[in-house]
């Protein structure tokens, strides 16, 4: 099951009797250390994500994403694939061929190991260098290249702190 990491919150209070009003109020937030990092975010497979609330270019997201610390999604599984189409909207990843037309990389430099192209995509029709996961069809394939002034939630992903990992 795939979850937001909350807090377990609880309030109690106790109000005393008319003779002896008392007002006694206890606050308990417990919090598993496995997923406090990333409070807000929705957690899922050692990572967290964050979903933008407003549609922005390809480059307004990812500078969302670096200024909380993170950067745009990497997709490195199919159950990842299937994590960000569940949330049900057009969305910025990570990949771009900015850098040099038809070789997609991530914004860590890297080559994707997975691809999950719609059929006959990237196409670059029209200067197209920024991927995104459209919700069309009915599989895996959801990649479309755009043009990165388009305007997509971004989702930003947040990996487990290194000292965290177990």
């Amino acid at each position: 099951m795939r979850s937001v990491p909350d807090c377990e919150v609880t309030v109690m209070m106790l109000l005393g009797s008319i003779h002896k009003p008392l007002l006694y109020l206890t606050l308990s937030i417990k919090c598993t250390t496995e997923n406090i990092w990333c409070l807000g975010w929705k957690y899922f497979r050692s990572s967290c994500y964050y979903v933008s609330t407003e549609t922005k270019s390809w480059n307004a997201s990812r500078n969302e994403c670096l200024k909380k610390g993170a950067d745009l999604v990497i997709v490195s599984t199919d159950e990842e694939q299937e994590f960000l189409i569940e949330l049900n909207k057009s969305i910025w990843i990570g990949l771009t061929d900015e850098e040099e037309e038809g070789v997609w990389k991530w914004v860590d430099g890297t080559t994707p190991t997975k691809r999950y192209w719609r059929s006959q995509h990237p196409d670059n029709a029209g200067g197209e260098n920024c991927a995104a996961v459209q919700n069309t069809g009915s599989n895996l394939s959801k990649w479309n290249d755009l043009p990165c002034s388009h305007k997509l939630y971004g989702v930003c992903e947040k990996k487990k702190p290194v000292e965290e990992q177990h």
